[in-house]
């Protein structure tokens, strides 16, 4: 008789992410994500610490795009599990009026949801189940909340490592910038492999274990998401040296995992 092993049952990135960042967080987290942390760790890679400085340019470029661009809808692709502040309760700090829309399709974010649906009077916020990779699916849920004739702020924050070469992440970017009216933004992060080439092909190789897709890359491929869109100062640099109006506490170090937020022209 065959020994059958049982279907391998991916690990939510969702809940990794939660784990990474700690705190209140790191309750949805299960042991196993704990357990990856820690062989992250043993890596080379202090995913906390990314973690932390992405979530810190998340928020800063919420209110970039809602103070200096006077952008009042936001679509938060992987919007992963709520972790106050949520993206909304930032934008809606600078402009009561913001609309924010989250999009994931993990089941985890799912689960608590409605906790990413609370707003202030004037503005609102909603949630939208769809998969990056069906952006034109994606797309069409969500022009049912925003209009798309207007500025859109587009965030991308930690979701196209997920997306393998095969699934063609550049495709998927150029469906999405080809939607946004002229005005738009479009704020990505994403973890880079420059100096650090046999560090992240290990942990890419640890989270295939584990069902996860992963594929970390070099700037130059980073950069290349980013194409035909007019950067804002500073460019594509590491999460914790992108910068408006503070920087918030960080390593002195470079943190692998490189930002910037571009306008449609």
């Amino acid at each position: 008789m065959l020994d059958r092993q049982p279907p391998l049952r991916p690990v939510s990135s969702a809940r990794l992410y939660a784990a990474y960042q700690g705190g209140q967080a790191a309750k949805n987290a299960y042991p196993k994500d704990f357990e990856i942390l820690n062989r992250m760790k043993e890596l080379g890679l202090d995913p906390q610490w990314i973690a932390r400085e992405n979530r810190a340019f998340v928020h800063r470029a919420a209110r970039y795009v809602t103070g200096a661009l006077k952008i009042g809808q936001i679509v938060d692709i992987g919007a992963g599990l709520p972790a106050y502040p949520n993206v909304h309760e930032t934008a809606q700090q600078v402009l009561t009026t913001a609309q924010v829309v989250y999009v994931d399709n993990d089941p985890a974010v799912l689960a608590h949801a409605e906790a990413l649906l609370t707003s202030e009077l004037e503005g609102a916020t909603s949630f939208v189940d769809e998969d990056l990779r069906n952006p034109q699916e994606l797309l069409q849920k969500v022009s049912y909340k925003l209009d798309f004739d207007r500025p859109v702020a587009l965030f991308c924050a930690a979701v196209f490592h997920f997306i393998g070469d095969d699934e063609n992440p550049f495709r998927i970017m150029r469906e999405l910038q080809d939607a946004l009216a002229p005005g738009s933004a479009v704020v990505l992060s994403h973890m880079c492999d420059d100096g650090m080439d046999a560090t992240m092909r290990s942990v890419e190789r640890e989270l295939t274990q584990h069902g996860q897709t992963a594929r970390i890359r070099s700037s130059g491929q980073i950069a290349q998401l980013l194409s035909g869109l007019k950067l804002v100062p500073p460019g594509l640099v590491p999460v914790s040296q992108w910068n408006h109006e503070y920087r918030g506490e960080s390593k002195t170090e470079d943190v692998p995992c490189l930002a910037a937020l571009g306008i449609k022209t």
